[in-house]
């Protein structure tokens, strides 16, 4: 079977996936070049323009459950042999994405989230919310009529998915940037002293713009994870971040270099000095900590870095 491009849409209920997919599929590109299989696994309230999308050579088929995922996709595609797949799926469905077929290629994972019960997901389904974005590439927000009440989100999420795009559709339906990163230290400065209540917004911020750091000294406390080895010939340091509950602990951390013949244990806690520099590996762009001081110190009282539940009221 030929490979077929696939565009995966996921979110709770009423989320907005109907009208996004809808928008998306009668835009005339869909139109002018060929087929389109739209498959349904979930019963969404605003219904789907049947007629309108076969004038568009858009076939629209609804999982039931009678048969396994895997049996109703290979049937589905064997019968309509489309150029292109759709599939627009519930938040609440864990194992679909392992379901699919290799002859599938994912192209884009958009996320859909109804602003108006934001608060509500996030804080009651954190693991679903958080299976959600992990995946996505893209994470549009909906019904939501001023982006800047999305600002409390921008930390947490972008600690969940640091490289996903988060646009704001506005009541008028374009879309812009839903929101950057909220600082709490004083980014302008030569010296940065980064706090705990700190060290989320500078790793976030370090990883979009490193060059912005270059030339400045810092100062701050890590646990030494990882030791130099054929690989990479540096330290890193890091700290234990999660946001939505303990399942989403993360390492966030820095490549650190040392002063040659130095001694460091793994695991052990340092105040570090250090000197920034940009550090090109792994294919992308990141801090290096040239370290000129550190001390030794106990572990911090709490060593995991929470970040609290937003509130946008």
């Amino acid at each position: 079977m030929k490979a077929i491009d696939t565009y995966l849409f996921s979110g709770f209920l009423d989320s907005g996936k109907t009208t996004y997919i809808q928008d998306n599929l009668f835009h005339d590109y869909f139109y002018r070049y060929g087929t389109t299989l739209l498959l349904l696994f979930e019963d969404g309230e605003v219904p789907f323009q049947l007629d309108a999308l076969k004038e568009r050579k858009v076939t629209v088929s609804i999982y039931d459950g009678s048969e396994s995922i895997v049996s109703f996709l290979l049937h589905q595609l064997e019968q309509v042999q489309p150029d292109r797949l759709y599939i627009e799926c519930n938040a609440m469905m864990e194992d679909l994405e392992s379901s699919l077929p290799d002859c599938l290629t994912i192209r884009a994972k958009t996320a859909l989230i109804n602003g108006e019960t934001l608060d509500l997901f996030f804080n009651n389904m954190k693991t679903h919310f958080s299976r959600i974005l992990t995946r996505a590439d893209l994470v549009i927000f909906n019904r939501t009529k001023e982006k800047d009440t999305l600002l409390p989100y921008s930390t947490p999420f972008r600690l969940i998915n640091p490289t996903a795009s988060y646009l704001w559709e506005s009541p008028l339906g374009y879309h812009e940037q839903a929101f950057g990163i909220p600082l709490t230290y004083d980014k302008t400065a030569s010296c940065l002293k980064i706090k705990e209540e700190d060290y989320s917004c500078f790793y976030l911020d370090s990883l979009t713009q490193p060059e912005d750091y270059s030339g400045k000294t810092i100062e701050l406390v890590l646990r030494i994870t990882q030791l130099p080895d054929d690989d990479t010939p540096y330290w890193f340091g890091s700290r234990r971040v999660f946001t939505c509950c303990m399942a989403d602990i993360q390492e966030l951390g820095f490549y650190l270099s040392f002063p040659e013949g130095s001694k460091i244990e793994r695991y052990s806690w340092h105040v570090i000095q250090a000197s920034l520099s940009v550090l090109r590996i792994h294919y992308q762009n990141r801090l290096l900590l040239k370290v000129n001081h550190m001390e030794a110190c106990a572990p911090p009282d709490q060593e995991l870095i929470g970040y609290p539940v937003p509130s946008r009221r």
